[in-house]
């Protein structure tokens, strides 16, 4: 069954109409194959419209949206990266893309899986990825969010002035994806919000103001002029941060064709409906067994020294502990169980 079609029939069956850029948790259960054909349960569905390609391959015609992330020989790579002679890999043979063409814009169907990678096949057995697990998604497409190369930037925990906000997204402005992780102190001032109102508007370039005296008036400077003053801006934020705001002044505005991407705890109505309607918003409910399923399948990547049997018995301590049952408690009460301690269940329990 094309994916499409999983979308008519749950639309159908659940009397539900899909919007665009909307998440929905699909009510009935049901599964589609991973990449190792393996049943995987379906958590989430979201329509989107955008660019699409026309890829021709050994075994049939595939049109995809440009920014999806499809698995070929190289790794995951997204679809707007794709080459002729790139392999796709499935379950019954390799597909080879013989031909690449743009084919406009359109309404384009993308599935959430409960899987440990997030992969699902689609009719033909071409492995997608869906767009869950933000880090190790944007680490595995675009590498390291350090260094002046990088295509993507982490603000884990960051306290953000709106000031500082207008800094970060004017020095990131040019097709970059920037996370926001945990930096939840921007939506308690207004003028960070207004900000990221304009930041995060539907244009693909949209127009980002701060005028005070903080800031310069680049209108009346020409093209040229702009960008060698963009250039010492650059330079100083790079060799001399204390100079900006002071000895050089950020723009009175600039253009920003970026994207965002933020990661809260905080309720859905904590958060600006404007910035929510500009959004692909999903917002994540999990139920005490899904906290435990989750944690038990990131287990082997942490604390990776301590034996696999330790890791269990602290997850199932604190599962029954009857307080709230974090990733931090779990990687505290490892810790402490690895310390040697003989009485670390009842440490744990009480101190983590």
């Amino acid at each position: 069954m094309q994916i499409k079609a999983i979308f008519d029939v749950i639309s159908e069956k659940e009397s539900h109409e899909f919007k665009l850029y909307h998440s929905y948790t699909p009510k009935t259960e049901f599964f589609i194959l991973d990449e190792n054909g393996e049943d995987v349960k379906v958590v989430g569905m979201v329509i989107k419209k955008e660019p699409i390609l026309k890829i021709i391959t050994s075994a049939g015609v595939m049109r995809v949206a440009t920014e999806h992330a499809l698995l070929t020989k190289r790794g995951q790579v997204f679809v707007k990266e794709l080459s002729v002679g790139d392999i796709l890999p499935t379950q019954t043979g390799d597909l080879e893309v013989l031909e690449i063409s743009e084919d406009g814009e359109e309404i384009v169907y993308d599935l959430a899986v409960d899987s440990d990678t997030h992969l699902y096949q689609d009719s033909l057995g071409v492995v997608h990825h869906n767009t869950f697990h933000v880090e190790k998604t944007m680490e595995s497409l675009l590498g390291s969010p350090e260094g002046p190369d990088a295509k993507w930037r982490h603000r884990k925990g960051e306290k953000l002035s709106p000031f500082g906000l207008y800094m970060d997204l004017f020095a990131n402005r040019d097709n970059m994806t920037i996370v926001y992780d945990d930096s939840d102190s921007v939506w308690k001032d207004p003028d960070s919000v207004n900000i990221l109102k304009s930041a995060m508007d539907t244009y693909p370039k949209r127009t980002i103001g701060w005028t005070s005296r903080s800031t310069m008036n680049v209108e009346i400077l020409t093209n040229e002029e702009r960008e060698e003053y963009y250039q010492k801006l650059y330079n100083a934020m790079k060799n001399k941060p204390e100079d900006v705001g002071t000895k050089i002044k950020l723009p009175n505005k600039f253009d920003f064709t970026s994207r965002i991407i933020f990661i809260s705890n905080l309720k859905p109505d904590k958060i600006d409906s404007a910035i929510r309607s500009r959004s692909l918003f999903m917002d994540i409910y999990l139920t005490k067994e899904d906290v435990v399923k989750r944690i038990k399948s990131i287990l082997p990547f942490v604390e990776p020294e301590v034996p696999m049997d330790t890791k269990l018995q602290v997850l199932e301590s604190l599962s029954q502990n009857g307080g709230e049952l974090t990733m931090r408690a779990v990687t505290a009460g490892i810790a402490v169980a690895a310390g040697g301690f003989n009485d670390w269940e009842r440490l744990v329990k009480e101190y983590t």
